[in-house]
C-alpha cells in the first residue's frame, strides 16, 4: 500500500507498544545487515526477541545487481533457517518484488483508502473519538477529507476537542482554514491528476473567501521545496539526508514523502514556470490571478498563458 498511516497501524497491531527498532534505509542492502548484526539478531543471547521494521526495502530489491541479489538471498535464507523472519517487517510493494524473493515473505496486503473504505475509516475514527455526526455533516466530512489515514486521524482529533455541536460551519472553520495545508493538498492532487478534488477544494476555498494571492505565494514556495527535496532524494535515496541538508525534522516532511519519491521534476518545472509567468502578467494587470491559477491547475500546469 501507499498509505504510511495504515502501514504503521498494521505494524502496531503486529508489534504492540512500538516494541521495535526502525531501520530507515539510506543507501543499500549493507545498511540492513549492519543494523541487524549490530543488534546481535543471530546471537544465542536473549536478543532473539528483538523486532525490526525495514523501510523502503523496495529500493534494495529493485536496485540490486547480481552480487547484491545473492547477498540478499543468503540473508533471507539465514532468516528462514534460524526462524527469525517473524522478527523483521519489510515495508515494500509486492508488485515490484522478484519471484526469487517473494517466497521468503508472509505477505500482508495493505490497500490505500478509496471512496468506499474512507467512509468506514472515518466512521471508526469518529466512534473511537466518541463523536456523533448527523448524516449531512458526516457525508460532508468524508467528501472534503483526503484518502490519507494520517490526515483523517488528525482532523477528527481536532473535532474531538470541540465543545459545541459539530455543524458544517464548524467543520469548515476547523479543517479548511489552514492555507498552507490546503495549498499542499492542491499540489498533491495536481500531481495525482485528481482534478475532481481540485475543483471541489477550489469551490470550498472560494466559499470561505480564502485569499488566493496567499495560496499562490505559498504554492510557489512549496514547489521550490519539493523540487529541492526530490533532487536530493534522487541523489542520496535518503529522507534523513533531506532533513540534515535542509534543516527540517522528519515529521515535517512526512506528508511530502510520496511526492518526494515519485514527483516528475519536469512536471514541477512546467508548473513553476507557468505560475511565475502568470505572476508577471498579474503584476502588469493583464491577467486575473484567481482565474488563471485555477486554469493552470486544471490543465496539467501546461496552460498557454
Amino acid at each position: 500500500g501507499e498509505d504510511l498511516g495504515l502501514i504503521i497501524e498494521k505494524i502496531d497491531e503486529l508489534i504492540p507498544n512500538s516494541n521495535y527498532k526502525k531501520i530507515i534505509l539510506d543507501s543499500n542492502y549493507d545498511d540492513i545487515i549492519r543494523e541487524i548484526t549490530q543488534n546481535n539478531l543471530f546471537s544465542e543471547s536473549d536478543n532473539k526477541d528483538k523486532n525490526f521494521v525495514v523501510e523502503d526495502f523496495n529500493h534494495v530489491l529493485s536496485t540490486s545487481d547480481k552480487g547484491e541479489s545473492k547477498k540478499i538471498l543468503d540473508f533471507l535464507n539465514n532468516l528462514k533457517e534460524y526462524k527469525f523472519n517473524e522478527n523483521i517487517i519489510f515495508i515494500l510493494n509486492s508488485k515490484d518484488v522478484s519471484k526469487n524473493f517473494i517466497g521468503f515473505f508472509s505477505m500482508l496486503n495493505i490497500k490505500k483508502l478509496n471512496k468506499l473504505t474512507i467512509r468506514k475509516y472515518c466512521f471508526d475514527e469518529l466512534k473511537r473519538n466518541k463523536i456523533v455526526l448527523q448524516n449531512q455533516e458526516f457525508n460532508y466530512l468524508v467528501d472534503i477529507l483526503q484518502p490519507d489515514s494520517f490526515q483523517i486521524k488528525n482532523e477528527i482529533k481536532k473535532l474531538s476537542l470541540v465543545d459545541e455541536k459539530i455543524t458544517i460551519s464548524v467543520i469548515n472553520k476547523l479543517l479548511i482554514s489552514d492555507i498552507s495545508k490546503n495549498t499542499f493538498e492542491l499540489i498533491d492532487n495536481f500531481f495525482n491528476r485528481n482534478y475532481e478534488k481540485i475543483i471541489k477544494q477550489i469551490q470550498l476555498l472560494e466559499t470561505l473567501k480564502i485569499d488566493f494571492n496567499e495560496i499562490f505565494n505559498i504554492m510557489i514556495a512549496q514547489l521550490f521545496s519539493l523540487k529541492l527535496y526530490r533532487l536530493n532524494y534522487l541523489e542520496n535515496k535518503s529522507y534523513e539526508k533531506i532533513c540534515k541538508d535542509f534543516g527540517v525534522q522528519i515529521f515535517q516532511i512526512e506528508k511530502w514523502k510520496k511526492l518526494i519519491l515519485s514527483a516528475d521534476i519536469s512536471q514541477i518545472d512546467i508548473l513553476l514556470n507557468n505560475l511565475l509567468e502568470l505572476n508577471i502578467f498579474y503584476l502588469s494587470g493583464r491577467k486575473n490571478l484567481n482565474t488563471y491559477l485555477k486554469i493552470v491547475l486544471l490543465n496539467g500546469g501546461e496552460y498557454g498563458i
